[in-house]
């Protein structure tokens, strides 16, 4: 039988002498319900999906730590390495049977470590996780150097649809495929080749999207990229700020977008040559789904 453990900061628990074991682990995120009870009306008003969809809060889970030493002065060395491991902000997580799979956690509390370990030989950690997983691999595709795990049903084209040549100026429409569970908010890579004075292109997911003009002589050529966050809803390029450059008008006004879970129809107006690219950790409310494996231990 298969020994599983986890992978955290980038240490595997086997590396400490732990022995690991899952004790709780939410297979979806609990729902964020914003509810109102009104005078002479029966029932909640339920506004919980007035953002256009719902969302989601951190979910908790927790895994138990057992270790076999027998001298104390080895079981304070553990206590030193376990601590030293897990202490800190947010980092990922992923568990040997979940290998496709990150979970964004951090500890809640380590200060009953010791205690525990001196009286039954074993701790419990509880991890406050985001809402969501995500795919190791980036939306853009699989890197040549990457460990892929045996079993996995990796799809050959994974990141095909995340990057669009735009050859000319002018109008063009393009397919992404968003294969994970939920919405996703994309940082919008904008790489251009050419730059003739002031130029615009406004970019849309599925009918929401914004214009960005850039101003006569700004240098977006030869590679140099431009890349827009929607998850931090800001504009930069070259480490600066350039949110600014954003334009609404009285009929139009920029948003930051998200991906819909599967196709999503993508429309550019462009004066602008280059390509454009969908940069983004797939989310998944607890695996992969049929891109999943088991890894072999």
């Amino acid at each position: 039988m298969a020994m599983y453990g986890i992978r955290y900061r980038g240490v595997h628990s086997r590396d400490l002498g732990l022995i690991t074991k899952t004790k709780t682990r939410p297979a979806a995120p609990p729902v964020r319900t914003t509810e109102e009870t009104i005078l002479y009306r029966d029932g909640n008003l339920d506004y919980s999906e007035q953002g256009g969809r719902l969302f989601y809060d951190d979910k908790i889970v927790e895994i138990e730590f057992v270790a076999a030493e027998k001298e104390l002065i080895d079981t304070n060395l553990l206590i030193s390495r376990a601590v030293r491991w897990l202490c800190g902000s947010w980092d990922d997580l992923i568990f040997d049977d979940m290998p496709l799979v990150k979970w964004r956690a951090r500890p809640i509390s380590l200060s009953e470590i010791s205690t525990e370990l001196y009286r039954l030989g074993r701790f419990t950690v509880q991890f406050r996780c985001r809402p969501f997983n995500t795919l190791i691999y980036s939306s853009l595709g699989i890197t040549l150097d990457s460990l892929i795990p045996l079993d996995s049903k990796i799809p050959l084209d994974l990141g095909g649809t995340s990057s669009f040549d735009m050859d000319k100026i002018g109008r063009y429409t393009f397919k992404h495929i968003n294969i994970g569970d939920v919405s996703a908010r994309p940082k919008i890579n904008i790489i251009g080749e050419t730059d003739s004075g002031t130029h615009t292109i406004t970019v849309k997911i599925n009918g929401t999207g914004f214009t960005l003009k850039f101003p006569s002589g700004f240098p977006l050529s030869n590679g140099k990229t431009a890349v827009v966050d929607c998850e931090e809803c800001a504009v930069t390029c070259g480490g600066d700020d350039i949110t600014s450059y954003l334009v609404s008008s009285d009929t139009d006004f920029s948003e930051f977008p998200e991906l819909q879970p599967g196709e999503n129809a993508i429309t550019v107006d462009t004066q602008i040559t280059g390509q454009l690219q969908f940069d983004y950790a797939t989310p998944y409310f607890y695996g992969s789904n049929d891109i999943g494996g088991i890894v072999n231990a």
